[in-house]
């Protein structure tokens, strides 16, 4: 482990997280019809980088914070809504400032979705700085 990996706190391989979130009204596709209304791709993505997003944050030293990167996630079958996901991540592996997490969704019958995903962990007030001095540029 290099210095910068032993700067970010409790952020170890094999650290998860789980997470079980009914499919509301919110997350679920209307463009087949009221019947065919299924946990949306897009909200399933979100519910990872979320998940992953909490599992690095409570693991992480005040001041710092992560963004997502990457997402390699296939969507394997149909939820219906008002049923329960589970969202399972692990931390796969740190490299610097990069993190990978390998990802699953289930529901009580299968396998939902499986992945990917790769945060960058970020100094909040150097994010800031960064998005301050972007928003004057592009105001200009």
């Amino acid at each position: 482990m290099t210095n910068s990996e032993e700067q970010f706190g409790e952020v170890t391989a094999g650290l998860t997280l789980r997470r079980e979130i009914t499919v509301g009204e919110d997350r679920v596709i209307t463009f087949m019809g009221k019947d065919l209304q299924v946990y949306e791709t897009p909200s399933m993505i979100a519910d990872i980088e979320y998940a992953c997003r909490d599992l690095l944050f409570q693991n992480l030293p005040k001041g710092w914070d992560s963004v997502g990167i990457l997402v390699d996630i296939r969507h394997l079958a149909a939820t219906p809504q008002d049923e329960v996901v589970t969202v399972d991540v692990r931390i796969e592996e740190i490299k610097n400032r990069r993190v990978r997490f390998v990802c699953k969704v289930s529901d009580s019958e299968e396998l939902v979705g499986e992945g990917i995903h790769d945060r960058h962990i970020i100094s909040i007030d150097r994010h800031r700085k960064r998005v301050l001095e972007k928003r004057s540029l592009m105001r200009t």
